[in-house]
């Protein structure tokens, strides 16, 4: 599947330091951004990451909620942020909503996904993982900034089934001075 802005609504579950990275940068390549947060009223909408030279990517979200089915609603990629022990718990939330070909990030992958994500798969869902972040990003306020450090010159992809790897691959390239992607198909 090719991703493009106008037809890719994306929801990231999970505001933390990686959450708020990948928000800020899909909404602001113009992707639709729903993020689901513990704390939604932190939020005005407006993101912004700042890169270890000062450079700043400021990115405007659809919506903020607390409720992971609200986020997801709709949405063709949905990345997950959360640590692995929550990845079941968050699974069997977004599993009534999904829909074929809706794709599922794990970040960062981590072994088991595909068990917690099992249904998901089933019902026609794609599930990739990274086997590291794209950078190191620590909050500077929740709600509203991340400063991102050492972009990765390359991280490693899987995803079930191996053969939406590439499209999962296009996607992560958008990131801008973006590091290269390298695959493992299981």
């Amino acid at each position: 599947m090719k991703y493009t802005t106008c037809n890719t609504n994306i929801a990231v579950i999970g505001g933390g330091n990686i959450g708020t990275q990948f928000a800020c940068v899909c909404a602001s390549k113009g992707y639709k951004v729903n993020l689901c947060s513990s704390k939604p009223e932190l939020y005005d909408g407006i993101l912004e990451t700042i890169d270890e030279f000062g450079n700043r990517t400021v990115g405007k979200l659809n919506k903020v909620c607390s409720s992971i089915q609200e986020a997801v609603k709709e949405c063709s990629i949905i990345f997950i942020t959360h640590p692995a022990f929550r990845l079941k718990a968050i699974a069997d939330q977004i599993q009534p909503h999904i829909k074929n070909n809706v794709s599922i990030c794990v970040v960062p992958g981590t072994g088991g996904a595909e068990f917690a994500f099992l249904d998901c798969i089933r019902k026609g869902a794609a599930l990739s993982g990274l086997q590291r972040v794209p950078s190191v990003a620590r909050l500077e306020q929740y709600g509203k900034r991340v400063r991102c450090e050492g972009l990765r010159k390359e991280l490693f992809l899987a995803s079930v089934p191996n053969c939406k790897t590439n499209g999962f691959s296009d996607f992560y390239l958008m990131y801008g001075k973006s590091p290269a992607i390298f695959f493992r198909t299981i």
